[in-house]
C-alpha cells in the first residue's frame, strides 16, 4: 500500500507540476480563439465537487477495463487538479514582468522558448506550491481508489479497511496512520526550502 500510494503520488504531481505552468502560460500570454471561454469552464470546474463525477466516470472505467487500473485515478488525479492549479499559476503571472517577455520576443524568441527560458524559472515558486498541494491531496485521497481500485490499493484505503465493525484495532490503526502522515510531513518539508527559494525568482534576475 506505501509503495501504490507513492506511485499514484509521485505521477500525479508531476503530471500537475508539468502541465499546469505551459496551461497558465498558454491562457496570460498567448492569443487564442475561445481563451476567455476555455478558462471560465476550467476554473468553474473549482465548484464542482469529485463526487459528482464519480458514477460517470465508474460508468466509463468499467466500458473502458480500466477499473483496478493506476490509469482509472491517475487521471481524475490531474484533471480535477487542473482547476485550481491553473488559477494559482495564473494569479502569480499577473505579477509578472512583461517586460521580461517582450524583450525576449524582440530578441526573436518563440513562445515555446519564452515560456522555457524566461517564464518557467520565474514563477517556480508558484508550480512548486500547487505541487505540494496536489501531493497532499492526492497522498491523502481515499474517494476514488476506493472506488476504481481492488488489488493494489493506497495507504488511505487500508486504513479504512482496518477498521473493523466490532473491533476497531487501535494498534494497526496507529501504524497506519503515523505511516501515511510522516511521509507528506517530509515532503513538505524538503519542498518548502525551494518554495521559498523561488520567491526570489520573482526579480526576473535569470540568466
Amino acid at each position: 500500500a506505501l509503495v501504490t500510494t507513492a506511485i499514484l503520488a509521485t505521477i500525479a504531481t508531476a503530471g500537475t507540476m508539468l502541465l499546469t505552468p505551459a496551461a497558465a502560460y498558454a491562457f496570460h500570454f498567448l492569443k487564442f480563439p475561445f481563451r476567455r471561454l476555455m478558462l471560465i469552464i476550467i476554473i468553474n470546474a473549482f465548484v464542482l465537487p469529485q463526487q459528482v463525477v464519480v458514477i460517470p466516470l465508474f460508468q466509463l472505467w468499467r466500458d473502458l477495463g480500466l477499473i483496478d487500473n493506476f490509469l482509472a485515478v491517475l487521471i481524475p488525479y490531474v484533471g480535477l487538479s487542473f482547476a485550481w492549479s491553473i488559477f494559482l499559476v495564473k494569479n502569480f503571472l499577473e505579477d509578472f514582468p512583461t517586460e521580461l517577455v517582450e524583450a525576449a520576443r524582440i530578441d526573436g524568441a518563440g513562445p515555446v522558448q519564452v515560456f522555457w527560458y524566461i517564464v518557467l524559472p520565474n514563477c517556480l515558486s508558484s508550480v512548486f506550491a500547487a505541487g505540494i498541494l496536489q501531493f497532499l491531496w492526492t497522498w491523502n485521497a481515499l474517494l476514488l481508489p476506493l472506488l476504481y481500485l481492488r488489488s493494489n490499493v493506497p495507504l488511505p484505503v487500508i486504513l479504512a479497511r482496518i477498521n473493523g465493525t466490532y473491533e476497531l484495532n487501535w494498534d494497526l490503526q496507529s501504524v497506519a496512520a503515523i505511516i501515511t502522515t510522516i511521509v507528506p510531513l517530509t515532503i513538505f518539508l524538503i519542498f518548502q526550502r525551494q518554495f521559498a527559494a523561488g520567491a526570489d525568482s520573482r526579480t526576473g534576475n535569470k540568466e
